[in-house]
Formats: C-alpha cells, structure tokens, sequence
C-alpha cells in the first residue's frame, strides 16, 4: 500500500480512497489495542484507525515515522504489527473521542495544515493533517508523534485545506 510523503501525493492517495465513500455513513471504527506485561489491554495509536465508512473494506489510515501519510484498505498494514511476543488485537468503537462520529454521514475530505503553517511549496512537513468533514463534526487525524491522533471540531479547523475528495 502506498505510503505518500508530498502533498500532491497525499492528495491523490486521500482522492483514491475516500472518493467513492462520499456520501456513505460511517458506520462503525476500530482502533488497536496491544497487551502489556501485566496482561491488561491498552491502547496503541501506531496501527491505522480502520474506518468503516458504507459498504466494503474499510479506509485505514496512519501517520508513519513522523511525516509519512499511509492510507489502505481492509487488513493492509504499512509496518509489521508487532515484535516477538507482543500482541495487539482490534477494539471496534472503543475511543470515546470518535463515538459521537457513528452514522455521521461523510460529506468531503482534506489536507492541509493547521493554521500555524503555510502551504507553500507543497513539500510535506509533520504539521499536516488529514480531515474528514461529516454531518455533524469535522475529524482530524494528525502525525501525534510516529502515532495518531485524533481531534473533534465543530466547525472546520483555522488553517491552509485543500479538499481532496
């Protein structure tokens, strides 16, 4: 699966996988949880956010490294999930910040960067951010260090967007 590290690539990889999901709900999300010494499960942002947006195998997506945009779909990881020993197991619907999103429909999607940053030469730097802009809400998936992050917005973020989808 293809991993895009300039803007114009990430926009054409934004445009492949999210374009023909506009205008379906999304339906349902699942995150990666990985188990720790002490046997309890927690969770672990480095795997993608595997988006169940309409019919078919979901959109996953994931910054990787600390400017590296991967989009996929259905099981595709961009990375080997674990070491010797480790495991990880996939919690539907499990982070609290993204549960309010279920049903919401998918209306549009962008790149861009936040409002501290410019858009200037198209080269990519770790400030850019993938947003999906639903019914309701406007979700923002961010590089948050070699791991997702995720935001909620009422209305759509200050900054330089460009719509991809």
């Amino acid at each position: 699966m293809p991993i895009a590290v300039h803007l114009r690539g990430q926009l054409q990889l934004a445009c492949q996988y999210f374009h023909s999901r506009v205008g379906q709900p999304l339906l349902r999300y699942e995150t990666a949880e990985i188990r720790t010494h002490d046997e309890t499960w927690v969770p672990w942002n480095d795997l993608p956010v595997r988006l169940h947006i309409g019919p078919g195998a979901p959109v996953c997506v994931v910054w990787d490294g600390t400017s590296e945009l991967w989009i996929g779909e259905g099981d595709a990881l961009p990375f080997p999930a674990t070491g010797e020993g480790d495991q990880y197991r996939w919690a539907a619907n499990a982070l609290p910040i993204l549960a309010q999103l279920l049903g919401c429909t998918l209306r549009a999607v962008h790149l861009g960067r936040d409002a501290a940053d410019e858009l200037d030469d198209l080269a990519f730097t770790h400030g850019y951010r993938l947003l999906l802009e639903l019914d309701r809400e406007w979700l923002e998936v961010f590089n948050a260090l070699d791991e997702n992050g995720y935001a909620v917005h009422a209305t759509m973020p200050d900054g330089a967007w460009v719509r991809c989808a």
